[in-house]
């Protein structure tokens, strides 16, 4: 588990090759909107490693296998049982044992149909949510997070 301190960048083998990092929330429901934030700030410097899902995933999986990635990376705010902010990048396994999701399809399905259809090596960075409330803005914790994050996965993509 992470928390932005500044150990060794972990994304540097994770995004090694095509990679694409695909941001999945919704943005008017407090922290379920650091994937699209993160992705809207990637985005500028590395247009064809970013995209966007918003809250419906599966309605982007034909997306992500025409890209032909190597690797996807999904951010999503993820119950890990921590503080707020706190990431763990995650493998459809690990998702199972979490058990819980913030979507209506569960995220480690979605990691198995990514994969059938692109066969792309599928990881999910979870962030701990404070608040998926409606209308609120995300969390200090999670924005905090956020910053480390595109400092980190920017810099992994090149």
């Amino acid at each position: 588990m992470q928390n932005g301190s500044r150990e060794p960048n972990p994304f540097l083998a994770l995004l090694s090759g095509r990679s694409l990092v695909v941001g999945v929330g919704n943005e008017l429901r407090g922290d379920d909107g650091l994937g699209p934030a993160l992705v809207g700030r990637l985005r500028p410097g590395h247009p064809d490693a970013c995209l966007e899902a918003g809250p419906s995933l599966e309605n982007h999986v034909g997306t992500i296998a025409r890209r032909r990635p190597e690797r996807v990376l999904l951010v999503d705010a993820v119950h890990l049982g921590c503080e707020p902010g706190a990431w763990e990048v995650l493998g459809s396994g690990e998702l199972e044992r979490l058990g819980t999701s913030t979507h209506d399809l569960p995220l480690a399905m979605l990691c198995e149909l990514i994969t059938e259809s692109s066969g792309a090596e599928v990881r999910v960075l979870g962030v701990q949510p404070a608040s998926l409330r409606l209308g609120e803005p995300l969390s200090p914790g999670v924005e905090r997070a956020l910053g480390r994050l595109e400092e980190l996965i920017g810099e992994a993509l090149g």
